[in-house]
């Protein structure tokens, strides 16, 4: 064999005419070298992984090295972690190992979700700096905390229940009910809306309403630095519910407590043939008017019910076109639920 078939086989062998290494791992991550094989892994798992009985295919939150984070589609081996036994409690399908055959994704941060075989998944037990390729141990998330935002939407957080059954069952009178106070233990993603929960303390899961407490927001990805807590946990005790204040149907707890408006002060009436005027609103929460901001913008969408009797444009501004009467409707657009009627004749 010559010189120059040696150097080729050495560079085949080597993995340098392989996959390209990834490019979505942190800065903090620099201190990695070589590793060995690692792109001639990273083609293997591209080249093979299709042909796994366990492949396959969602939507995974990946992220970026400037710190932002998005949605990609990706493939992959969805491997049992569980082992089946007759003594074993843990649900086998709760708990997989997944192995993505993408070979730009080098980086899962914890507490990442993954969507697919209809539920969401979080990235618990991550495999970052010591392999090669994209994995990690991930849970299904088997119950969601139902919150409202500002707008009053009602926000849907999955969360893992990560025990069966309490950890406690001793009896505790509470009102006139005889009800357990268990405790179970929560993870979830820790982000802009989680980290409201220790505010709440009061979650509805279910058909209860639950105390939190025990509530751990401070374990960081990198150490010392704030900004890298990636999975929030918590433990939730069994309340008696609140039927005068707390939302049973979207299961918000003191979800009867807020309301959201569009108030009106201008536009109604009459108004002559070709003629305009401009409808006036203000969006009002919790009974006081708030003022749009860049973190909280608020506009407004019309429309006439009868457009041959009045047009009306996304202004508000109102044109007469015909005799008659007609509705215009205003709608919040940050949340398509609240809304207000001005009758025009």
């Amino acid at each position: 064999m010559s010189l120059k078939d040696n150097v080729k086989s050495g560079l085949l062998t080597g993995g340098c005419f392989a996959s390209p290494p990834p490019n979505n791992e942190p800065t903090q991550y620099k201190d990695k070298r070589h590793e060995y094989f690692a792109r001639t892994t990273r083609s293997f798992n591209k080249a093979n992984a299709k042909y796994s009985s366990d492949y396959i295919e969602g939507l995974l939150e990946l992220a970026q090295p400037d710190g932002s984070v998005s949605v990609e589609h990706v493939t992959g081996r969805f491997a049992n972690v569980v082992t089946p036994t007759s003594s074993i409690t843990r649900k086998y399908d709760d708990y997989k190992n997944a192995l993505f055959d993408q070979p730009h994704i080098g980086y899962v941060r914890p507490g990442s979700k993954l969507t697919t075989m209809g539920s969401v998944w979080l990235a618990i037990n991550p495999d970052n700096i010591s392999s090669p390729t994209a994995n990690g141990v991930f849970r299904r998330c088997n119950a969601a905390w139902n919150h409202l935002d500002y707008y009053g939407n009602v926000v849907s957080e999955p969360i893992i229940r990560t025990n069966d059954a309490a950890n406690a069952d001793a009896p505790d009178a509470q009102t006139d009910q005889k009800i357990s106070v268990g405790y179970f233990t929560i993870i979830c993603q820790y982000n802009d809306f989680t980290r409201q929960i220790n505010d709440n303390t009061r979650l509805i899961l279910g058909s209860k309403a639950y105390q939190v407490t025990g509530f751990a927001d401070f374990e960081q990805e990198f150490t010392g630095d704030y900004s890298s807590v990636r999975l929030l946990t918590f433990h939730v005790r069994v309340l008696t519910s609140n039927d005068e204040t707390d939302d049973m149907e979207n299961h918000v707890a003191g979800g009867k407590n807020f309301s959201a408006k569009i108030a009106v002060s201008s536009g109604s009436g009459k108004l002559w043939i070709g003629a305009k005027k401009t409808i006036t609103c203000q969006f009002e929460r919790n009974g006081t008017a708030q003022t749009a901001t860049d973190e909280h913008p608020v506009t407004f969408r019309f429309s006439s019910s009868d457009e041959t009797i009045l047009t009306v444009d996304q202004d508000g501004t109102i044109t007469g076109v015909s005799e008659g009467s007609a509705t215009v409707t205003v709608t919040l657009e940050q949340n398509p639920n609240v809304t207000a009627s001005v009758g025009i004749v």
